[in-house]
Formats: C-alpha cells, sequence, structure tokens
C-alpha cells in the first residue's frame, strides 16, 4: 500500500496521469486510507524537498536540450578529429589486424596438427 501511494504522490506530482481507483484496487485498501497515505507521503516530501515551484522567469531547460547541445559540439569536432585520426591510424590498424590473423592461423596449424 505504501509503494503504491509513493508513487501515485510521486506521480501527481510530476503531473503524469494515473488512474487512482486502479492503484486503490491493487492497494486493496479502503479509498479513504490510501488518500490520507497519499497526503501524509506529500507532507513528508514538501518538508523533505521543499516546495519546487517554478517562478516562470526565464526558459526552463530540459534535458533534452542539453544532448542536442552536446550533439552539436560533436558534429563540429569529429569533423577534425577524424582526418588526423585517419592517418595516424591507418597503418597501426592494418598491423594490428595483421597481428591477429597470423596468431588465427597459427592456432588453427597447431589444431589441425594435433588431430
Amino acid at each position: 500500500m505504501f509503494t503504491l501511494a509513493a508513487l501515485y504522490t510521486v506521480c501527481r506530482h510530476q503531473k503524469v496521469k494515473v488512474d487512482k481507483t486502479k492503484m486503490v484496487a491493487t492497494a486493496g485498501v479502503k479509498r479513504s486510507t490510501f488518500d490520507q497515505t497519499c497526503t501524509d507521503l506529500e507532507k513528508y516530501a514538501t518538508q523533505l524537498i521543499g516546495d519546487n515551484k517554478k517562478t516562470g522567469k526565464g526558459k526552463q531547460k530540459y534535458w533534452l536540450d542539453d544532448l542536442e547541445k552536446s550533439f552539436e559540439e560533436e558534429e563540429e569536432s569529429p569533423i577534425k578529429k577524424k582526418k588526423t585520426e585517419t592517418t595516424s591510424d591507418e597503418s597501426g590498424a592494418t598491423d594490428d589486424y595483421e597481428e591477429w590473423k597470423r596468431k588465427i592461423l597459427e592456432g588453427a596449424s597447431a589444431a589441425t596438427r594435433k588431430k
């Protein structure tokens, strides 16, 4: 019951629509008990967190805005990075591949000799 009451309280605080009757039915308690528990949890939450009401000044920042900004920064910089990386890494990548290929072929030839 307490878990569902906490979930309902958080959803209500975050303005997410939740069917209260389904929550009460799942909790298996009377509606008045569920309501009282939710109001108590709201009181505790405001004491712990405080009132998070926005003043409405300025644009609200979202995590998506930060994500878009980071993608934009990455789009500008990788072009320069790729040009320098490909020239120095091409020879290193082929050397690594040749080393790997040699080890695999040696292992395969050793396995066929043992049989």
